[in-house]
């Protein structure tokens, strides 16, 4: 059933989209260009008043992404939509810093994460400013919604990166 549903929010995203054609997709939306690492990864950017949100599928269920600004700036909100069954490792980087999430596959769904600047690496808490609120909608057409964490938006940097994957085989 998780496969019935992607193959379907690909087709819709490709219909809203457009055309997603090769492995190193370069895909520019008003005000972002997106660039996905396989071919099976479609990212669609929906504009509101005060949030962004990037839905994301992924054919695979593990892929890598760059989101880059072309405008002037960020919503005050930015959204990653994954629609994958499970998100057992997502890696956020923006400029020095990168970002660990794991959100546990059992039924507690635990989410650690961390960060590392250099060489460091430390678990951070739901008070940090690198945090990253997590948002689990379960069942049919489900999703995870993972929100950029204060510290990117404060900067506002030009552009983050992003790995996943949605269950390790």
């Amino acid at each position: 059933m998780a496969r019935l549903h992607t193959a379907f929010f690909l087709t819709c995203l490709t219909l809203v989209v457009g055309s997603c054609s090769s492995a190193a997709d370069h895909m520019s939306k008003p005000g972002f260009d997106i660039t996905t690492a396989n071919a099976g990864d479609v990212i669609a950017a929906q504009l509101g008043q005060e949030t962004t949100t990037f839905g994301i599928a992924s054919e695979r269920g593990i892929g890598r992404a760059t989101i880059a600004l072309t405008a002037d700036t960020w919503s005050d909100r930015i959204v990653l939509r994954f629609h994958l069954g499970n998100l057992e490792h997502m890696s956020l980087r923006y400029a020095d810093t990168r970002i660990e999430l794991s959100v546990a596959s059992t039924s507690a769904r635990t989410i650690i994460q961390s960060i590392r600047n250099g060489q460091d690496e430390q678990r951070i808490a739901p008070d940090s400013r690198y945090w990253l609120n997590v948002r689990i909608v379960a069942g049919d057409g489900g999703y995870i919604d993972v929100e950029l964490p204060d510290d990117f938006l404060d900067n506002r940097y030009g552009e983050f990166s992003i790995h996943w994957i949605d269950v390790y085989r």
